[in-house]
């Protein structure tokens, strides 16, 4: 039996904080905890947060002093110690979004039991279009190993077994400035992970996570040069060799 670590960075979500919240308390499998972390917003996240996680000790919130940034923040949180790696799953999902329906965690347990796989990535619903993205790397890609050439497909919802993200030179998640990547986070984070699971990947097809493209702050629109530029450098890395862990 695996349990999760859901992870859920935000800034100034006070408008998308609830539901993402009420889609975690909503899933009907039990067994995770939670890790919400405020990166020094100024709106009212806070006050929609606590009167729904109070009595609900699976939540740990954490509030940041200074801005600090997604990256930052997860590694942060996944650099405490675990007592069972290869048993934790960690889940990613951005405080503005939420899973799309109650069953995620059960569908996210099934494939790691079923398949024994150390990552899985998916298909997700954007807000702005209602369309839904999403799509396997290719088998042949995979075979060489050229996840940093080809176009990016390891969308949300991005999971991961705790003990193959333990595997991850922390130097490669940086900028020139030593600094955690402040834009392209998913792809520095993912891409190591990618390289060592080698076909132990699975895409969940099922639709498991709805991207609210439409707010304002989103990196996306914000931050797209910067995220091109830093996509590039951490494409530019060295490769990552196949990792051989329990089953």
């Amino acid at each position: 039996m695996y349990k999760f670590h859901i992870v859920v960075p935000f800034y100034n979500a006070e408008n998308y904080i609830e539901k993402n919240i009420k889609s975690i308390q909503d899933q009907n499998f039990k067994n995770f905890k939670v890790s919400i972390i405020n990166d020094c917003s100024s709106d009212e996240s806070n006050k929609k947060i606590l009167p729904l996680v109070e009595n609900d000790k699976r939540f740990n919130i954490i509030n940041n002093k200074i801005n600090c940034g997604a990256l930052a923040n997860i590694i942060n949180v996944l650099s405490k110690d675990e007592n069972e790696p290869s048993k934790t799953i960690d889940v990613l999902l951005d405080g503005d979004d939420y899973l799309l329906a109650n069953d995620v965690l059960d569908i996210i347990n099934f494939t790691y039991s079923r398949t024994k796989c150390l990552l899985t990535y998916g298909s997700f619903i954007r807000k702005s279009d209602g369309k839904l993205y999403g799509r396997k790397y290719p088998i042949r890609s995979i075979n060489k190993r050229e996840f940093r050439k080809i176009p990016w497909f390891a969308y949300p919802l991005r999971t991961f077994r705790h003990d193959l993200y333990q595997n991850i030179d922390q130097n490669d998640l940086k900028d020139e400035e030593g600094k955690y990547y402040s834009s392209g986070w998913d792809v520095a984070l993912m891409l190591p992970m990618l390289e060592m699971a080698e076909y132990r990947q699975e895409f969940i097809a099922d639709p498991l996570y709805f991207y609210n493209d439409d707010n304002p702050i989103c990196d996306h629109k914000l931050r797209r040069k910067e995220q091109e530029f830093f996509e590039k450098q951490i494409r530019d890395k060295p490769i990552y060799k196949k990792i051989n862990l329990p089953y």
